[in-house]
């Protein structure tokens, strides 16, 4: 049953909306039986009756709980209640986050993955054209077999015209980078034989194209 409490502890109806229920747990003079459900001040409930046991603050469906309890049951409502704001948050930002990722990439040209070499194979053939025109070849001298022999006492291989290129001032140039072209005379398993003149091609495989080198081969003492 619910009773009221007297009026030094209830106080007047204008404070009613300050008052909280409790359930007795023993007969208190001036408030009730145990077992009655009462309204009193907040303080005389927390400072006096329930910490003394006397009585038990009363829940949503009418029933009395433990301080403990109630405390419990707070803390967690107050615990859920920040888990789910964080959650939200969390959500949120995640949106946020894909929405700002899906923009950037719908406004974004896809970057070309060649267009890094094709700069730097292009800044090559500048300087191939520039540092080894077809009127200054790349020379080499070499003793020959004899005296009015054309044929190499040795050779000239691709590994010396990439580091004839590097001395020309040519940058960016490796090995495997390119060959003698292909059907000339006086070229024997990727290297010259004789003198004469020849032509190396440097691939620049990002451009999809070969540069030619002159090469001019002479006999020790002369010219070829």
């Amino acid at each position: 049953m619910i009773v009221g409490s007297s009026s030094r502890l209830v106080g007047s109806a204008r404070s009613a909306h300050r008052l909280v229920q409790v359930q007795l747990t023993d007969d208190v003079p001036a408030l009730g039986p145990r077992g009655a459900i009462v309204a009193l001040s907040p303080g005389l409930a927390r400072n006096r009756l329930v910490p003394a046991g006397l009585a038990l603050y009363v829940d949503r469906t009418g029933k009395g709980v433990s301080a403990a309890r109630d405390m419990e049951r707070v803390a967690l409502e107050k615990a859920k209640g920040l888990a789910g704001v964080l959650a939200r948050q969390r959500e949120q930002e995640r949106a946020r986050r894909a929405k700002q990722v899906l923009d950037e990439m719908s406004g974004a040209v896809a970057e070309d993955p060649l267009a890094r070499a094709r700069a730097t194979e292009q800044a090559l053939a500048d300087s191939l054209a520039t540092l080894v025109p077809s009127t200054s070849p790349l020379s080499f001298t070499r003793l020959t077999n004899s005296p009015t022999s054309s044929d190499l006492f040795g050779s000239v291989s691709a590994a010396d015209v990439f580091a004839a290129l590097r001395d020309r001032g040519v940058q960016g140039v490796a090995e495997g980078m390119g060959a003698f072209a292909e059907g000339q005379e006086g070229v024997l398993n990727g290297r010259i034989k004789r003198t004469g003149e020849f032509a190396f091609e440097v691939e620049l495989k990002a451009l999809e194209q070969k540069v030619r080198v002159p090469i001019e081969v002479v006999r020790d003492g002369g010219k070829a």
